[in-house]
């Protein structure tokens, strides 16, 4: 009896050492893989279907005279 005790420690052991040695070599790399992969599907969520939009320099001047006309407008209006 005492022998089928020593050697269900024994396996429950290995189990427990082979899981800490798989942890230890691919824990760390799964993780940064579901990370990736949480961040790309958030990314792709409908919640976030629209584009990020990024002026361009070319047409920098052009936006500052269309929000002075505006900030113009506005000011007429306020006052």
């Amino acid at each position: 009896m005492s022998l089928y005790v020593f050697v269900g420690l024994c396996v429950v052991g290995v189990d427990v050492l082979i899981y800490i040695l798989l942890q230890w070599m691919y824990g760390d790399t799964r993780r940064a893989l579901a990370e990736k992969l949480e961040a790309q599907r958030i990314a792709m969520s409908p919640q976030r279907s629209q584009p990020f939009v990024v002026a361009s320099q070319a047409n920098s001047t052009v936006t500052r005279q269309r929000l002075q006309k505006v900030k113009q407008r506005l000011e007429r209006h306020t006052a």
